[in-house]
């Protein structure tokens, strides 16, 4: 998926940065990433993805090298696992399939 626009967007890994951003032009569209601070108000990852996807803009995730992980990246629909072990990923769906 590409994300294409002509005008500006912000994106912030930290929630608070992007709601200050949205405080200064609230015309601006605003897109906090999830810099996993929840503490600090930073969203899950679950999350974090699926404001994404909603988004339009595509997603890598890296370096995932185990299958607990590409567990997590297939049931929250990232499309982009990027990895040290490409061998052991494609046995590890087809084993899935």
């Amino acid at each position: 998926t590409t994300f294409t626009t002509d005008e500006p967007v912000v994106l912030d890994l930290y929630v608070k940065n992007v709601v200050g951003a949205q405080a200064l032009n609230p015309n601006i569209p605003c897109l906090g990433l999830g810099g996993g601070d929840e503490t600090a108000g930073d969203p899950p990852a679950e999350l974090t993805v699926k404001r994404l996807l909603e988004a339009g803009l595509g997603i890598n995730v890296w370096t995932v090298n185990d299958p607990k992980t590409w567990e997590w990246c297939l049931k929250n629909k990232v499309p982009g696992i990027i990895t040290d072990a490409p061998d052991l990923l494609r046995a590890w769906l087809k084993k899935r399939k």
